[in-house]
């Protein structure tokens, strides 16, 4: 009488190490599609969607649904011990 014979093994093996991986994380107001930059003179600038869309996307297309979507399933940055996000200032 014939019987099949499988067999398996499998080694999860886990790498420790003390190296930090850099991430990126795209900040909260590019995850609502507000795109943040410095002006004239080095002044803080933010544009909305709705400015997007008007002003700087060519025929009026706008800010990608489909981008701001993988946005939103990318990691969160660090927060603080209440849950506010953490600002790192390096």
């Amino acid at each position: 009488m014939y019987m099949p014979f499988s067999s398996a093994d499998y080694e999860g093996r886990h790498h420790a190490s003390a190296s930090v991986v850099p991430r990126t994380v795209p900040p909260g107001n590019m995850r609502r599609g507000v795109v943040a930059y410095h002006g004239k003179g080095r002044a803080p600038r933010a544009v909305g969607p709705v400015d997007i869309k008007v002003y700087a996307a060519p025929a009026g297309i706008g800010v990608n649904p489909n981008v701001l979507e993988v946005f939103n399933q990318c990691s969160r940055g660090p927060t603080d011990v209440h849950g506010a996000a953490a600002a790192l200032h390096l």
